[in-house]
């Protein structure tokens, strides 16, 4: 199948570059490019070479996610994905949000300047940045202390979850927050209890009318309730 030339830039999200075939959502494998929506990225099992996500909100819980994954990401508008194909060959540069079916000259870009991760990082007057990152797995926690953070400012909870999506217990949130401190060591680890809004729903928790919304129930207002009585008091 022929397919017609594309050069569109977007939102850069999460730099990288990536080369691969245009597959839609939960078809994309390891060296695709995963054309998904907002709400496709929980049904994602195996990150592909890049995403092109499609009227994505940059700082919704949901999308924060794929920046603990590290894949090379560009957000688009719904008339520019109108332009791509499933099926054809794209160049993603996750820095500069450029999608293109046209390979360029130098690929991938180099980068204008050469950061080294673990080095301590100074503004212009000499004062010190300090990252803290936000984790939910041991392994983004391991990488932000070998990245140079300064902490692990902030775990939340809610996104904490056994494999089955049953009702979380003390054994699991015990072993859980073991593993992320221990990956995270020396660093200080500070995590947040239970917070569930719209886009913060467990698997464990039933649905019912008004769940999440902005005047129904969310945050503390679930506080009272079961199950979420309970998961609170196995965090504590």
């Amino acid at each position: 199948m022929i397919h017609s030339e594309v050069d569109i830039v977007g939102m850069p999200y999460v730099p990288g570059f990536a080369t691969g075939r245009l597959q839609a959502g939960g078809r994309a494998g390891a060296g695709d490019l995963a054309l998904i929506g907002q709400d496709d990225i929980a049904r994602v099992a195996t990150p592909p070479a890049g995403f092109i996500v499609v009227e994505g909100a940059p700082f919704s819980h949901t999308l924060i996610t794929l920046l603990g994954w590290g894949v090379p990401t560009v957000l688009v508008s719904a008339m520019q994905a109108a332009e791509l194909t499933e099926g054809m060959a794209l160049h993603l540069d996750g820095l500069s949000g450029r999608i293109s079916s046209m390979r360029p000259a130098a690929w991938p870009p180099t980068p204008a300047q050469d950061l080294q991760t673990g080095r301590p990082l100074h503004m212009a007057d000499g004062e010190p940045v300090h990252l803290l990152a936000s984790v939910r797995t041991p392994e983004a926690a391991r990488h932000a202390a070998q990245g140079g953070a300064s902490a692990i400012g902030l775990v939340r909870s809610e996104f904490l979850v056994p494999a089955d999506g049953a009702i979380p217990d003390a054994t699991f949130y015990r072993r859980e927050i073991r593993a992320l401190c221990e990956a995270a060591a020396p660093l200080p680890v500070t995590l947040r209890l239970l917070d569930l809004a719209m886009d913060k729903l467990p698997p464990w928790l039933p649905r019912q009318a008004a769940l999440g919304q902005s005047l129904g129930l969310q945050g503390v207002r679930l506080y009272p309730t079961s199950p979420v009585r309970e998961v609170v008091e196995a965090q504590l």
